[in-house]
């Protein structure tokens, strides 16, 4: 009995030192891992932002003038720049608080005003929603907790509800779903690029789903409260499991 409770002590000693050895090393992959994932991140929209801001700025033109007229009629009241770049193969946003559209050199060329209209109308609709900046929350998040498989199915249903608002959103405000329809393929046609987290793209996520939810005149009408909300339910639920975690 003597002897035993004199090695007790060291018992607990070296149950506790292994269990803090563990937890320091699935620390140490977690933190590996997360920095890993800002990393490539953070390489992706440096190099994105080199490309875009080397590109030709629009400021006369027909599509500074349709762009001009298009945020007069849908009240985008921030300034928004106009980019034409040979290192984009798709329309896209590019920054949150200081928003600049960029347009693939030589894709308007082949679109005719209303394909155009548009497409400008799908960016300027990301411009009015943060869009940018809501998904790079989000990638943040996806970050912190890569881990778990659950942040990105959240983080990619995100995405595709975020596209399906804005094609919405376009079809609501006049255009001929024909016409937009026909502007995605051509961009499509014209070619691929990289996506990066938190830059919102024309083509975006699930492009054969949009087109034919845009072409069916049942879901031709404003969204129903359930699916906003559904989407709003999603976001907050990525934001919980990221605090849930982190407690």
């Amino acid at each position: 009995e003597v002897l035993l409770q004199i090695a007790e002590p060291l018992a607990q000693w070296e149950a506790g030192a292994s269990h803090n050895w563990a937890y320091c090393v699935l620390t140490a992959l977690w933190l590996i891992g997360a920095a890993l994932c800002f990393a490539r991140w953070g390489w992706r929209r440096r190099r994105l932002a080199a490309v875009a801001l080397a590109g030709e700025k629009v400021e006369t033109g027909r599509e500074a003038e349709m762009l001009e007229d298009l945020k007069f009629r849908l009240n985008v009241r921030r300034q928004v720049g106009l980019v034409a770049s040979s290192g984009f193969a798709e329309p896209g946003v590019w920054r949150a608080l200081r928003p600049l559209i960029v347009l693939p050199r030589g894709l308007a060329e082949r679109l005719s005003d209303g394909e155009l209209e548009s497409l400008l109308k799908h960016e300027l609709f990301h411009v009015k929603r943060l869009d940018n900046l809501f998904g790079s929350l989000q990638m943040f998040v996806c970050c912190l907790l890569w881990f778990h498989p659950l942040v990105w199915l959240i983080d990619r249903r995100l995405i595709e509800e975020r596209e399906l608002m804005c094609d919405e959103r376009v079809i609501l405000s006049g255009a001929a779903p024909e016409a937009y329809a026909a502007s995605l393929w051509k961009v499509v046609q014209f070619g691929f690029g990289w996506p990066v987290e938190g830059v919102s793209r024309a083509t975006g996520s699930n492009l054969k789903r949009r087109i034919k939810l845009m072409l069916n005149a049942n879901h031709r009408s404003k969204s129903s409260a359930a699916g906003r909300a559904l989407a709003g339910i999603t976001f907050v639920a990525l934001i919980s499991l990221a605090a849930a975690m982190a407690l």
